[in-house]
This record gives structure tokens, sequence and C-alpha cells, in this order.
């Protein structure tokens, strides 16, 4: 029976993305790195704000619409369904 596995990243770029292209194919690859908090409570009582920070690399026609339309502080959102058997 399959498995499936979700993962979804949400949070604001940390700074404006870099576009580059790569390769003999000229591909355009675009990098970029997500702030995004967890929240919780401490012992006592007070809630904190927990950072992670995951770098993006984006590649093709995905690459080329990262690099034209995010900018740092703008809010981004992906998600992946992943199966295995």
């Amino acid at each position: 029976m399959p498995s499936f596995n979700r993962v979804i990243v949400m949070g604001n770029l940390t700074r404006d993305p870099d576009v580059r292209e790569v390769g003999m194919n000229a591909v355009k690859v675009c990098r970029f790195s997500v702030a995004m908090n967890e929240r919780r409570k401490d012992r006592n009582g007070n809630v904190i704000d927990i950072p992670t920070f995951v770098d993006v690399d984006a590649g093709d026609k995905r690459g080329e619409l990262c690099g034209q339309y995010l900018k740092k502080g703008r809010s981004w959102a992906w998600a992946l369904l992943c199966s295995s058997s």
C-alpha cells in the first residue's frame, strides 16, 4: 500500500531572489531564502517565536517567474505531495 507525504513551506523572503543562467543550455535558476516562525509556549506560558530558515532553488520556468515576481519581505508558499510504494 502506498503512503503519502505532504510538505508545505510558508514564510517570508529574507532577501531578493538571485537569478542565474547555468549549464550549456543556459537554464535559469533562482535562489532565495525563506524565513518561517514556529510559535510555542515556554514553561511560563509566554508565547515565543522560533525562526527556521529554508534555502530554495527554483529552476527553468519557475526560476524565471520567481525572479520576476518575488521580492524581499513578500510572503511565499509551496506545497508538495509525494507518494512512495
